[in-house]
């Protein structure tokens, strides 16, 4: 069964997560950038270095999701779990 709530919910912190990531993200390149120059480097390399340190920061965070995923279980089903379904309760789809 959907529930619109928890569907509206989940939608709406999907949208903030991609915009705060977005944000973490520029935020890194553009220190990362920052402080290359400062140190009299090219701007054009001090960009590229700012990039390549979002990247890499994605990519640690990818990894870590990856890892944190494997170690989700799932949960067993108890005798009051079977005993709490309905035999004959089938989804109906509407239109």
């Amino acid at each position: 069964m959907m529930y619109s709530h928890a569907s509206a919910i989940q939608n709406t912190l999907q949208q903030l997560a991609g915009a705060a990531g977005t944000a973490l993200f520029i935020t890194v390149m553009t220190r990362a950038s920052a402080s290359y120059a400062l140190a009299g480097n090219d701007p054009v390399q001090s960009m590229a270095h700012g990039i390549h340190q979002a990247f890499y920061w994605g990519a640690g965070f990818g990894v870590l999701a990856v890892v944190l995923s494997l170690l989700v279980r799932r949960p067993t089903n108890t005798e009051e779990q079977i005993e709490t379904e309905v035999p004959g309760d089938t989804p109906v789809t509407m239109h």
